[in-house]
Parts: structure tokens; sequence; C-alpha cells
């Protein structure tokens, strides 16, 4: 093997070697844990009107949104959002019987958005009668309980890692023809 042969696998095996040890971002981004009350639960008319998320790591106070509608869509949040650590909340005063929906949306600790909505059944203020919900309530609120959290994030591929590879690949390729260009120089002279 002549020496430009070894420079060049050198070089090569060198550049594979330090995309290798690049640090590369995680993946995984913060997600719910849980919530409460939970997707598809019963809130009695004596319960407290308060919805809370809690997520995998604390969640910036940069930006927290709750909001929660009664069965007829209208906003029944009241008071401001509450961060504390890995867990957002907020008070509602409910209106009526039938099914609610919890939106939120926050900025998780590694800057990604995080946003979702769960339904959940209250059976009304306790100092009103509870009555059924109408038909159409009833075939929602079964459609919704029967959903699960639908909370999302936007999450990372592989794409950074893909990068990464591709440019060591490239790189690798323009050092081959850097070196292929040297020698049939020296050959010609």
């Amino acid at each position: 093997m002549s020496s430009t042969t070894r420079w060049i696998a050198r070089a090569a095996a060198l550049v594979v070697c330090a995309t290798l040890l690049l640090p590369l971002p995680a993946s995984a981004h913060d997600a719910l844990i849980e919530s409460t009350p939970a997707a598809g639960a019963q809130v009695g008319a004596g319960d407290e009107g308060a919805v809370s998320f809690r997520f995998n790591n604390d969640v910036l106070a940069t930006a927290a949104f709750i909001a929660v509608l009664d069965p007829q869509g209208a906003d029944v949040s009241s008071a401001d959002v509450v961060i504390a650590g890995d867990t957002v909340s907020r008070t509602y005063t409910p209106s009526t019987a039938g099914t609610y929906t919890a939106s939120y949306r926050v900025t998780s600790s590694d800057g990604h958005p995080i946003e979702g909505s769960i339904t959940f059944t209250h059976e009304g203020r306790p100092d009103t009668e509870s009555a059924a919900p109408d038909a159409s309530d009833r075939g929602e609120s079964d459609e919704n309980a029967a959903r699960d959290d639908q909370s999302t994030s936007s999450g990372g591929d592989g794409s950074a890692v893909m990068l990464g590879i591709a440019a060591a690949l490239v790189l690798t390729l323009l050092v081959l023809g850097v070196v292929r260009r040297i020698r049939r120089g020296r050959s010609t002279s």
C-alpha cells in the first residue's frame, strides 16, 4: 500500500470517527404524563372546577395556555394559568352538565411547543339541577370518552443524524477528490 493510499485511509477513518463522536441532539421531547381530570373521566357536580396537566419535565414559564370549553363551546376558564414545575393548571366555572374540552399549549423544557386536549364529562354546577344532556351531547360524550388524550408535540425524526452522516460522506468524498488531484499533478510532473 502506497503512502498516499494510507494517508487517504487514515483521513477517511478520522472523518468517520469525528462524525461518530459529535454530540447529537436528543430526539425525545417532553410529553404529557397525566391530566386531572383524566381523559374521558366523569366529574361530579360538587367537585372543584380545575384542570391540570403534568409533563415529564418542567414547563417553561414563558408561555402556557389552558382553555376549558363547556358543551356549547363557551370558554368557562377562570383565573390565570398556574405553572408549578412540571404541572400547569387552571380553574374553570362549570356552566351545565355535559362534555367539556380542556386544551393546553405549553413550551417544554427543550423549547418545543406541546399541545393537545382532553374531554371529560361534568355533571354541572352544584347549585343547579343536573339535567340530563340532550341526545347530541350524549353521542358526543360517548365518542369523546372513547378517545384517548390527543397530546401532540413536534418531535425529532432523526433528520439531524442523517444530516451529520451526509455531511461526513460529502467531506470524505471531497478529501478523496483533493488527494486524487494531487496524485495526478505529481504523476504528470
